[in-house]
């Protein structure tokens, strides 16, 4: 079990485990690392739009579309969005081949800590004093 996401299992055990597994590429291999905390962004928000019975358009319902659309941006802070916005672009770098650094996907990793910690607080209800500090994987 990851020790800084599983804070999230009770509530999302997907998200818990996306992000345990971005762990565990984070130094053989970085954009894997990323690709994953794309998946923990994209589910993320399906989680949001789920729990506020937000409408996913049909016709895109891609990650970017749904960060974009108003009723989720009047519900979600300018920080959480752009957390987001950090994920999709390093997930898409990592998933297209693209460099990725060890540095990048740890600074990924705080930011979907971040979030996990806004959700969890925020739409699970959950107490910030159960969380424990995030702290990098060892090597």
């Amino acid at each position: 079990m990851s020790t800084n996401f599983g804070f999230l299992n009770q509530h999302s055990p997907e998200l818990s485990t996306l992000a345990e597994f971005a762990e565990q590429y984070l130094y053989p291999d970085p954009p894997s690392c990323v690709v994953k905390l794309r998946s923990f962004a994209e589910e993320f928000v399906k989680t949001i739009y789920y729990k506020l019975g937000l409408a996913v358009p049909e016709d895109d319902s891609s990650l970017l579309n749904l960060l974009n659309l108003y009723e989720f941006k009047t519900w979600c802070p300018p920080e959480v969005i752009t957390k987001l916005h950090l994920l999709r672009k390093y997930g898409n770098r990592g998933a297209h081949g693209q460099q990725v650094s060890t540095k990048e996907a740890s600074i990924a990793l705080q930011e979907a800590f971040d979030l996990g910690q806004w959700i969890f607080i925020t739409l699970f209800r959950g107490h910030k004093e159960t969380i424990n500090r995030f702290s990098l994987p060892e090597k």
